[in-house]
């Protein structure tokens, strides 16, 4: 078997159409993604890509494998009483997974926040079903704060669980 080298980065506008490609990809491939909002268009991402750069309390990682993006984690700050949270968000191809690059992802968000101390803390969901994630999450410090019984929707029409989790940062 030929090895192939993972390459971790932050995204850049340029990486918009993939980006937009693989979330569709990885969404249709699992039931363990709930979309909550609509996909975003290409020209969307890029604004959104855009933004992410510019603001210190937010970043987007991709992993990618000969330039084609297997990865993707991503933290939106928002302000909640006096703190600031970033929520996290992240995702493997199902191809991808088993071979510690969402472990990667998260070392990276985490290394990030610790460096850039401008977030109080990261805050994820997480459906209760979805045992790797958790491990994953727990593993790297994170608690669960609440259950959120029947939370979401499936793509059955069956209703989930989720777990709402943290990690402090400061």
């Amino acid at each position: 078997m030929v090895e192939r080298e993972v390459l971790f980065e932050e995204a850049q506008s340029g990486d918009a159409a993939q980006l937009v490609d693989f979330l569709a990809q990885v969404t249709a491939e699992t039931d363990l993604i709930s979309q909550t909002a609509p996909a975003l268009t290409e020209a969307e991402m890029i604004n959104f890509l855009l933004k992410q750069a510019e603001n210190q309390k937010a970043i987007c990682l991709l992993a990618k494998l000969d330039s084609q993006v297997i990865g993707t984690l991503n933290v939106v700050a928002y302000q909640k009483n006096d703190s600031w949270l970033g929520d996290l968000f992240l995702v493997v191809g199902q191809a991808y997974r088993g071979y510690g690059i969402g472990q990667t992802l998260l070392e990276m968000a985490l290394d990030w926040a610790e460096t850039m101390q401008t977030l109080d803390s990261l805050v994820l969901t997480v459906q209760v079903r979805n045992k790797r994630a958790l491990h994953i999450y727990q593993k790297f410090g994170f608690n669960i704060d609440s259950l959120q019984p029947s939370a979401l929707v499936g793509k059955e029409n069956n209703t989930l669980d989720v777990y709402t989790m943290s990690r402090s940062i400061k």
